[in-house]
């Protein structure tokens, strides 16, 4: 019989797999953000006056119930005012 042969085996270190990983994500961000900066297009910014403002585009929802909400108001406060000739 042969002499038995003992075999050492180190576990593998996960430092280089990290630096690969790493590597990669960071191509990969590299990559995405080249795309981002050369695909971009600027958008032009126009300011509008104050007077300007849509209720029906430029509110959410909510705002778009209180505008509501005070458009009726400024209507009963005109009734009101018609009705008794003393402002409320």
């Amino acid at each position: 019989m042969s002499n038995p042969t003992t075999q050492v085996v180190r576990p593998a270190g996960a430092g280089h797999e990290t630096l690969y990983v790493l590597l990669l994500c960071l191509a990969i961000l590299t990559v995405a953000a080249s795309v981002v900066l050369w695909r971009g297009e600027a958008q032009a910014v126009s300011s509008i006056e104050r007077h300007q403002l849509d209720a029906r585009r430029d509110l959410s929802a909510s705002e778009q119930g209180i505008y509501a909400d005070l458009r009726v108001t400024l209507d009963e406060i005109h009734l009101l005012r018609e009705e008794q000739h003393v402002p409320p």
